[in-house]
């Protein structure tokens, strides 16, 4: 890790927020260009499935369960996925799950490539 990765690391910055997830599609978090991280914690006691797609369908997607490791993504790896919006469909009865956003000030973002 340089020095340059230490700076840009301290500007991220963290929320987290709990959502009720539905029996029908809900939006889990919008679309953010300045996102950097999301984590999806597990829900507590139904399944629940994750979509980038506009409308969430069970077990289309990724499927997270009360005892999974919490789901993550970043531009590192995933991409630009953890900028998009990200829904989410409860089976069964609705059910709460964390989720942590990660992200950079506009002025880091938007730097020129050109410039760096």
């Amino acid at each position: 890790m340089c020095v340059g990765d230490i700076r840009l690391g301290a500007r991220i910055r963290t929320s987290s927020a709990n959502t009720t997830v539905n029996t029908t599609s809900t939006e889990l978090v919008g679309a953010n260009s300045s996102r950097v991280g999301v984590w999806v914690l597990p829900p507590k006691v139904q399944r629940v499935t994750i979509t980038i797609e506009s409308t969430a369908v069970a077990q289309e997607g990724y499927v997270l369960t009360p005892n999974d490791e919490p789901l993550f993504f970043d531009l590192y790896r995933h991409g630009d996925l953890p900028r998009r919006q990200l829904n989410a469909i409860a089976e069964g009865t609705s059910d709460t799950v964390q989720v942590w956003q990660q992200w950079l000030p506009e002025d880091v973002v938007n730097v020129d490539m050109v410039k760096m």
